[in-house]
């Protein structure tokens, strides 16, 4: 036998817009596009909508009359359902390999020790079972390093004769694979990057492998070298099997219209507090800095512009909601001059710390650790029973119509995945 360690690599093909397939196979082969939020532009396509000549980030009111024509189906964003098809994907996966990273929302890594054969026959088990399970497409690289596997999904996924499914294992083979991707489809390369290889003629990976290692450092940083070693066969990116903790959270859709009063715009950073705050629990986590910022459109350039924002401590480190929205309503108020068409207002926590720790200050108050333990509850209970299902008692939701300033959806799709009222029925 001859074992090895092999990285493997999975990418769900045109992940958005085949989700929504797959919960509406009646969409399967049509053009399909997703919405940036507040339906802006174009953010993912499938494979027909990108043979229409549909750019990516393509403006959606220019697009707007292949929709009315019937030639492209559009939804707007929706990252409940990609969430959820993103935690499937990623289960399937870990019930044939142990070792799973989760690299972003349609991309994730595995890492096995056997032979190169045995390797190939299991992605191809995992690539058919996704595909049974969830409908969905993947494509799936196999070499030594994690850089080498990304590049071998990229052969993988734009050559048929591989059937999503492409190993690199031989140096002459790896080489010759090289000299055929560009230095700009690169893992971590990006523009400047490729620029600066560009203007020294390097215009494929097996030409970026071979320039000396100063240069490399000096020009695409340490993160470029650790590249180039990965290119070249050696392990300088292990597998990242613990989700590390954000370092900072940020919460801050644009408004669905113009918001020109204070009460509309701290109604809606109370909303953007509560989202921020279950992101910060939910990490186990508290927070020491808050940022909270407003601006005006700034692609409106017929009317006056205006953006202001403040970053100040905490009072002390915290994830409880009503101290948190108590100190963002106090700023916001300092912030906000009226006469000016707002777009957005936003609020960010940094200074991030491990809720199991608190460090405390002299004549400020003590945080109560009862009130964060309650709303850990609260975060369980609106989870699976709705969001306006438990509240403070001086924070009774009045009933009225959803507020016509949230993010534009106009093109919302069912998420049968993830609610139960939506849940497909079998005809």
């Amino acid at each position: 036998m001859n074992e090895e360690v092999w990285k493997i690599h999975i990418d769900v093909n045109n992940f958005y817009p085949s989700c929504h397939v797959s919960v509406n196979p009646a969409l399967r082969g049509k053009a399909v596009a997703v919405l940036s939020n507040n339906d802006g532009n174009v953010i993912a396509r499938s494979v027909a909508a990108k043979a229409m000549g549909i750019p990516m980030g393509a403006v959606f009111h220019e697009i707007k009359h292949l929709v009315t024509s019937g030639k492209l189906i559009v939804f707007s964003s929706k990252y409940q359902l990609y969430g959820d098809f993103s935690t499937r994907v990623m289960n399937i996966l870990r019930r044939f390999i142990p070792a799973v990273e989760l690299y972003s929302i349609d991309e994730g890594f595995g890492e096995i020790k056997a032979e190169l054969k045995e390797v190939i026959e299991l992605a191809r088990k995992v690539k058919d079972t996704i595909f049974r399970w969830l409908r969905l497409h993947v494509s799936i690289g196999i070499a030594k390093t994690k850089s080498l596997a990304k590049v071998a999904t990229h052969i993988a996924k734009r050559k048929e004769e591989y059937d999503g499914v492409f190993a690199l294992s031989e140096p002459d083979q790896t080489h010759s694979v090289l000299s055929e991707i560009k230095v700009g489809d690169l893992w971590g390369i990006g523009y400047s990057g490729e620029k600066k290889l560009n203007a020294i003629g390097v215009e494929n990976a097996f030409q970026l492998i071979g320039l000396p290692d100063g240069w490399i450092q000096k020009n695409l940083t340490v993160q470029g070298l650790r590249l180039a070693y990965e290119l070249r066969g050696e392990v300088c990116r292990p597998l990242q099997l613990e989700i590390k903790p954000k370092k900072a959270i940020m919460v801050a859709p644009s408004f669905g219209r113009v918001v020109t009063d204070l009460e509309t715009m701290t109604k809606a950073l109370m909303r953007h507090v509560i989202k921020a705050g279950e992101k910060l629990r939910h990490q186990h986590s508290k927070a020491a800095l808050m940022t909270v910022f407003i601006n005006t459109n700034r692609f409106a350039k017929h009317k006056p512009q205006f953006s202001n924002s403040l970053t100040f401590s905490l009072p002390f480190a915290t994830n409880e909601n009503e101290v948190l929205f108590r100190c963002a309503a106090s700023v916001l108020s300092h912030l906000y001059t009226p006469g000016y068409d707002y777009h957005k207002v936003g609020v960010m926590l940094s200074g991030l710390s491990t809720d199991t720790s608190q460090q405390l200050k002299l004549f400020v108050e003590t945080p109560d650790p009862r009130r964060s333990r309650l709303e850990k509850v609260f975060d369980r209970l609106r989870l699976k029973f709705g969001r306006d299902l438990v509240f403070y008692a001086d924070r009774i939701p009045v009933k009225e119509p959803e507020p016509d300033w949230l993010t534009k959806q106009q093109y919302k799709s069912e998420a049968p995945t993830t609610n139960w009222k939506e849940i497909l029925k079998a005809a």
